[in-house]
């Protein structure tokens, strides 16, 4: 996506979309080196003097909205250049690792801003002159901008860099509030829990597989550590699932890319108490690229496990039916293809999506929804039948264009919806919330309610935001044995709870 909107499929890691949400935590002071003071101002955003800068917006000690947060900024006698010439460094609240903000030719929202060498999903360059911040949660922040040279030394001299405080405020109470039950976690992405109260999940950047204990205490040693390489920046260990049978055979499904960074694939495990054991590959050399690998996967009602794939950051490839970029798969889980699939001896079992982020079964119908993120516009949300397309590239949004598939809602500006479920019957949540589809959002924190409409569960009855943000990002979520489902964002998981 370009422009001032993130998506959170150029993470997450992207999804690095996973790595600034360690750096946006809270408030604090800011760090990294040398010195400088504010430089004095007039007119409100105005500077004399060489290698100056200054922040023109948000004003210092303001209290700014939940939600995006624009920053803007004027330099004076100093040219931002490419990587390895003259920049501008940032470090939001206690982080000591640098924001590299650049500019020049070639330079967009995927290259601005790059962070441990990651291009980042919490922060997005917009202009020469701007950069947006995502997901920041309530309370006090602090951020300091640096001019430095080509090899990261500051720059002397007292206006050379500027400190800013501000403070997020915390939106309207929703009809959800988030409740913490552990904090301290490295990057978790995908999770499950399992029939004995344990949960499984996978961190994005180390490859391993770590597991949190029925009283909500992480295990200090790995299930499993899988080789996933040096990953920049959607790359990683994503996607995690359990057997339906997991009471019985012990097996762990993950979704990770390879060492070589050459291709994603599905692999098994065999928990044998706490330790993951017999890696066994059920699904190879999947497409894989810097954006766009997708990489959730789920048992169906039918006991198929099913797998998205993003389109490898190359379009066309979701229309071909020869690749499986852009794609749902649908496999038995031993990785043979079933004999009912759409397309005789093809996994493929739905196309024509960019980069869906999750997915899941609603207990009562049966239907697959997944979330979709889309570029500059139109996130979506779909409902996906068996050999269905959803247009990507040709189409996106409701473009009422058969033989193409609508979604059943769609986000302008884009949100970067990740994590789905269904508020099941038979829940913790009141009756009046049971059947609908409750998904979250990586750009704002927020959680968002699909009531579903129709006697067969499949209109648009409304849409509202469930749950308005405060707690950085949200990108992950799972049922929880208590009847309520939890979310993650990267470095915490919070019980969903009804205000």
């Amino acid at each position: 996506m370009k422009g001032s909107v993130p998506r959170v499929d150029k993470l997450i890691g992207g999804f690095t979309l996973c790595l600034l949400l360690v750096a946006c935590t809270g408030g604090g002071t800011s760090s990294g080196g040398g010195g400088g003071s504010n430089p004095p101002v007039a007119g409100g955003c105005s500077l004399s003097g060489s290698n100056q800068i200054t922040v023109c917006s948000p004003a210092q000690d303001s209290t700014v909205p939940s939600g995006s947060v624009s920053i803007t900024f004027l330099v004076q006698g100093f040219a931002i250049g490419l990587p390895g010439q003259p920049h501008l460094n940032f470090f939001l609240d206690g982080d000591a690792e640098p924001h590299h903000f650049y500019d020049g030719p070639g330079i967009d929202s995927d290259n601005g801003v790059i962070y441990n060498g990651f291009h980042t999903h919490s922060v997005h360059w917009a202009s020469p002159t701007s950069f947006n911040l995502f997901g920041l949660p309530t309370g006090v922040h602090t951020l300091r901008l640096v001019l430095v040279d080509g090899t990261d030394t500051e720059l002397p001299g007292a206006g050379s860099s500027y400190t800013l405080q501000l403070t997020v405020s915390a939106p309207p109470a929703g009809a959800f509030g988030l409740q913490p039950v552990i904090s301290g976690l490295n990057i978790a992405l995908g999770m499950v829990m399992a029939p004995d109260g344990r949960v499984f999940f996978t961190e994005f950047l180390s490859g391993n597989i770590r597991i949190i204990n029925p009283g909500w205490q992480l295990s200090p040693t790995p299930f499993a550590t899988i080789a996933i390489g040096n990953l920049p920046p959607e790359r990683g260990l994503i996607g995690i699932t359990l057997d339906p049978d997991f009471s019985n055979n012990h097996y762990v499904y993950a979704y990770h890319t390879t060492e070589d960074l050459l291709h994603n694939r599905v692999v098994r495990l065999t928990d044998n108490n706490g330790i993951g054991e017999d890696l066994t590959v059920i699904l190879d050399n999947l497409p894989a690229n810097e954006f766009h690998n997708g990489g959730n996967l789920h048992f169906g009602p039918d006991g198929k496990l099913y797998v998205t794939i993003g389109d490898a950051a190359q379009s066309d490839l979701a229309q071909d039916p020869s690749s499986f970029a852009g794609k749902i798969l649908r496999i038995n889980s031993d990785g043979s293809i079933p004999d009912d699939n759409p397309t005789p001896g093809s996994p493929i079992y739905a196309l024509g999506m960019r980069n869906s982020f999750d997915f899941t079964f609603h207990p009562h119908t049966g239907d697959l929804w997944a979330t979709e993120n889309g570029d500059d516009t139109n996130d979506e949300v779909n409902h996906i039948v068996p050999g269905g397309n959803y247009g990507w590239p040709i189409v996106t949004g409701i473009a009422a264009q058969p033989p193409f598939i609508d979604p059943i809602v769609t986000f302008t500006p884009t949100i970067g919806p990740t994590a789905i479920l269904t508020i099941p019957e038979g829940s913790s949540y009141p009756v009046q919330y049971h059947n609908s589809l409750l998904f979250a959002d990586a750009n704002n924190g927020r959680l968002y309610r699909v009531e579903l409409a129709g006697a067969d569960l499949r209109d648009l009855g409304s849409l509202s935001v469930a749950y308005p943000g405060g707690q950085g990002n949200l990108v992950g979520m799972f049922y929880g044995l208590d009847g309520y489902i939890y979310v993650t964002n990267f470095g915490s998981i919070f019980r969903v709870v009804v205000n």
